[in-house]
C-alpha cells in the first residue's frame, strides 16, 4: 500500500530502471555479490516530464488483415462501403471471400455455414440472413476460423466435421443499446424492395427482429421448401427451373436473440419464416447438327413455383459447475411448396419442310414435410485434469409428400408410336435416425491424452413413389409399375474407437483406429408384390490421422485423414425409372 517492493536475483551486476507516464526515466548501477548481499534504493523520486504530461495523438493505418494461427481477420474500416451497405457489400470487397448468385459465401474455396456476432450464433446455419441484413457499419472486425463440433471441444480430440465459420466484431459503440436500419425501394418494371431491422444489446444479451419483402428476386433466407421437392411423376417432357430465374417474389420475418441469464446458464435460438413466388418464362431455339442432317427445335417454357418454410431452433448451455458442461439443442421446420409447369415444342429439319416431332406438357404438384431433431451433450472432468467423459444423445425424424398430374404429348408423325403421359402421383418419404456416443478421455503426462469411444446409430427410412393412370372409366386407378416403387430401409452402425494425442508446443498430432461393424436391410416393393429383400453386414476398419505444425502464427501446415461408413440412400439402392425427357 505504501509503495514498498523488494526483488530476491542472483549475484551479479544489474541496471535498475524505474519508469512512469509523465515522468523521467530513472537508471541506477547494482552489484549484488557474496560481500554485499543487499542493495537499498531508498526513496525513489522521478522528475515530472512536461512534454510527456500534454495530451498526445498517435495516427496509425490499420493492417487490413491480421493472419493469428488459423484465424483470418479482417479490419472492416479497410473497406470503404456506403453508410447504407449491409454485411453482403463488405463481404464482397474483402480479398478471399466470395458470394454467388445464390448468396452462399465462400472463403477460399470452403463453404461458409455459419456467421456469428460476437461469439453468439446468429439465425443458426442460415448466414444468408446475417448477410443480407446486417448493417456493415456495425462491424469492427470480421474473422474468419475453423471451429470443432462441440463435442470435438468437450473431448479435445478432433472429429473431423469441423466447419468455417465467420465472426462478427461490433464496434464498441454498438454494444450497448438499439440499432438498426429501415429501407424501402421502387424501381422501373415495377420492381420494389424492403426491409427492416432492430437490434438490442446489452452486456452479453442479443436480441434481433428483422423483416423483408421484394421482387427483385433476393430470398432473404435460405429458400428450404424448394429444395425439399424433386420431381413427380415419371415420365414425358418437362422441365423444372431452378436457380433465380424469373422473377421472385419473397418474404421473410425473423427473431434471434441470445440471453445470459447467469455465468452458468445462457439460452440462444431463432424463429424464422419465409415465402418465396417464382415465376418464370422462357423461348429456347437449339439447333442440333448431326451427321444425318441438321434439325431446329424450339421450346417455350413457363413455371409458377410457391414455397414457404417456418424454422425454429434453440441452443441451451448450462455449466452447473467448473467440471461439467451441458448443451441441448432441438430444431424444427416445417414447409409446403406448390409447383405448375407447362411447354410446348416443335422439332423440325433444317430447311423447315418436315416436322420430325410436336408436343407439350403439363406438371402440377403440391407437397407439404416437416423435420425435428435434438442433441444433448454431457461431459464430465473427473477428479484429474485431462480427464474426461462425455457423452451424446441425438435423434430427429423428417417426413414429406408431393403429389400432382403429369401430362405430356409427344408425337412423331408417324415416323414411330406416339408418346402420351396421363399421370398422376403421390410421392411420400420419412426417415427416423437416431445416435448414441460415449467418450472418455485419459490423460498421460501434461502433453498426451488417449481416448476410448463408442459410438450406436441407426436410421429407418422409407420411400414410396406411388404413380396411376386412368382406367377405362377415367378415373386413376392403374399402378404404372415403370414409374412406381416402394422402398424400405434399416441401416444400423457401430463404431469402436481407439485415438493418442501428442501436443508440443510447435507441433501435435493424433493418431487413431476404429472398427466399424454395419448392417444394412433393404427391402423393394411394386405395388404389393415384393421385388427384392436382401441383407448386408459388413465390418470396416477406418485409421485416422492428423498432423499440424506451427511455424509462425501466421504459417501453419495441417495434414489429416479420417475414414467413416455410412449408408447410401434408399433411391441409390434402387433408383425409380424417371424420363422427364424422352428426346434424349
Amino acid at each position: 500500500q505504501e509503495g514498498n517492493f523488494a526483488i530476491s536475483v542472483p549475484y551479479g551486476n544489474y541496471i535498475i530502471h524505474v519508469t512512469y507516464v509523465g515522468h523521467h526515466d530513472l537508471f541506477r548501477n547494482v552489484t549484488i555479490s557474496n560481500t554485499n548481499r543487499t542493495a537499498n534504493l531508498g526513496s525513489v523520486e522521478l522528475g515530472t516530464d512536461n512534454i510527456l504530461l500534454d495530451a498526445a495523438v498517435v495516427t496509425a493505418k490499420a493492417a487490413e488483415i491480421v493472419v493469428r494461427g488459423d484465424t483470418v481477420e479482417y479490419n472492416a474500416d479497410s473497406y470503404k462501403v456506403t453508410e447504407s451497405a449491409i454485411l453482403e457489400d463488405l463481404l464482397k470487397k474483402m480479398p478471399g471471400i466470395e458470394i454467388d448468385s445464390e448468396g452462399k459465401i465462400t472463403v477460399n474455396g470452403r463453404e461458409i455455414k455459419k456467421i456469428m456476432v460476437d461469439g453468439e450464433e446468429f439465425f443458426s446455419t442460415d448466414p444468408k440472413v446475417a448477410s443480407k441484413n446486417l448493417p456493415a457499419k456495425m462491424v469492427e472486425k470480421l474473422q474468419v476460423l475453423d471451429r470443432r463440433t462441440d463435442m470435438a471441444q468437450m473431448t479435445g480430440f478432433d472429429d473431423g466435421e469441423e466447419e468455417t465459420i465467420i465472426n462478427l466484431m461490433v464496434k464498441p459503440g454498438m454494444k450497448e443499446g438499439l440499432f438498426g436500419n429501415a429501407f424501402v425501394g421502387y424501381g422501373t418494371k415495377d420492381r420494389y424492395e424492403g426491409n427492416a431491422m432492430v437490434n438490442y444489446m446489452k452486456d452479453k444479451n442479443q436480441y434481433t427482429v428483422l423483416g423483408g419483402f421484394n421482387n427483385t428476386n433476393n430470398a432473404g433466407f435460405s429458400d428450404l421448401a424448394s429444395s425439399m421437392f424433386g420431381s413427380g411423376g415419371g415420365g414425358g417432357r418437362r422441365m423444372f427451373f431452378g436457380g433465380r430465374s424469373g422473377i421472385t417474389t419473397s418474404g421473410n420475418a425473423g427473431f434471434n436473440f441470445s440471453q445470459q441469464f447467469t455465468n452458468k446458464l445462457k439460452l440462444g435460438g431463432n424463429l424464422r419464416y419465409g415465402n418465396t413466388d417464382n415465376n418464370t418464362l422462357s423461348k429456347t431455339h437449339t439447333q442440333n447438327i448431326l451427321s444425318s442432317g441438321n434439325t431446329l427445335e424450339d421450346e417455350n417454357n413457363s413455371s409458377n413455383n410457391y414455397s414457404q418454410n417456418f424454422n425454429m431452433d434453440l441452443r441451451l448451455e448450462w455449466t452447473p459447475d467448473t467440471l461439467t458442461r451441458i448443451i441441448f439443442n432441438p430444431e424444427g421446420s416445417v414447409y409446403n411448396n406448390r409447383r405448375t409447369e407447362l411447354s410446348d415444342f416443335l422439332t423440325t429439319t433444317e430447311t423447315l419442310e418436315d416436322s420430325i416431332n410436336y408436343g407439350d406438357s403439363r406438371y402440377n404438384s403440391t407437397g407439404d414435410g416437416k423435420n425435428l431433431s435434438a442433441r444433448l451433450d454431457v461431459s464430465r472432468t473427473l477428479g484429474k485434469k485431462g480427464r474426461i467423459l462425455s457423452v451424446q444423445l441425438r435423434g430427429g425424424m423428417s417426413d414429406s409428400e408431393n403429389e400432382g398430374t403429369n401430362l405430356s404429348n409427344t408425337f412423331y408423325n408417324g415416323t414411330k408410336p406416339d408418346d402420351l403421359i396421363d399421370q398422376r402421383f403421390v410421392n411420400t418419404n420419412d426417415s427416423k435416425n437416431w445416435r448414441g456416443y460415449v467418450s472418455y478421455v485419459e490423460p498421460l503426462g501434461n502433453n498426451n491424452a488417449i481416448q476410448f469411444a463408442y459410438q450406436y446409430r441407426q436410421n429407418i427410412s422409407g420411400s414410396d413413389k406411388d404413380t396411376r393412370v386412368k382406367d377405362e372409366s377415367g378415373n386413376y386407378t392403374v399402378l404404372d409399375e415403370q414409374y412406381s416403387k416402394r422402398l424400405e430401409n434399416n441401416f444400423t452402425n457401430q463404431e469402436i474407437e481407439f485415438n493418442f494425442q501428442s501436443v508440443r508446443q510447435k507441433y501435435d498430432y493424433t493418431i487413431g483406429f476404429s472398427v466399424q461393424p454395419s448392417s444394412s436391410q433393404s427391402k423393394t416393393f411394386i405395388g404389393d408384390n415384393k421385388i427384392s429383400d436382401f441383407t448386408r453386414d459388413v465390418v470396416n476398419y477406418a485409421p485416422m490421422a492428423q498432423f499440424n505444425y506451427r511455424w509462425t502464427r501466421q504459417h501453419n501446415l495441417r495434414l489429416r485423414y479420417f475414414g467413416n461408413t455410412d449408408q447410401p440412400s434408399v433411391t441409390q439402392l434402387s433408383p425409380v425409372v424417371d424420363v422427364s425427357n424422352p428426346l434424349n
